[in-house]
């Protein structure tokens, strides 16, 4: 993010297989214990509800809410809030000065939190990309939040 209340797009991994810790081999004659994997869901869930997005521990104001997808507004934090120990390479003057990170939190409308840790900079130089790399948005694994469903 180059500056506060820019938008940030956070997407969900979706429908995954996984390892299934049930399996218990290929003599078992019932699901879920003869499948060696199973399909876990990674949603935000369909509505926002009580669900809220934070970084730095600071509230980010959420414009859409689904459940593959959450775009919000990326508040100010003050260096208080902010959890950068070192600036950005190559930022210098002014921009150092303001330079700011945070580590964002979803929490579902079923009060489940995500647990993998996203660190969300404020400020700084404009990303640099690399062919045959993501597009500019920020991927989050709300693992903590899974599993929803099971087949």
């Amino acid at each position: 993010m180059s500056v506060a209340g820019h938008s940030l797009t956070i997407t969900a991994l979706g429908d995954q297989l996984v390892n299934n810790n049930a399996y218990s081999g290929p003599r078992a004659s019932a699901a879920p214990f003869n499948q060696r994997t199973i399909t876990r869901h990674y949603g935000f869930g369909a509505s926002q509800g009580t669900g809220s997005v934070t970084i730095g521990g600071v509230n980010a104001t959420v414009s859409s809410w689904s459940d593959t997808q959450i775009v919000v507004s990326v508040p100010s934090l003050t260096p208080a809030q902010s959890t950068c120990t070192t600036a950005q390479r190559g930022v210098t003057g002014t921009s150092a000065a303001n330079y700011r990170c945070g580590e964002l939190l979803i929490t579902a409308g079923n009060g489940k939190k995500s647990i993998d840790a996203v660190t969300v900079t404020v400020a700084g130089k404009a990303p640099s990309y690399i062919n045959g790399r993501m597009p500019p948005t920020t991927r989050s694994r709300p693992r903590s939040m899974a599993p929803s469903r099971a087949t």
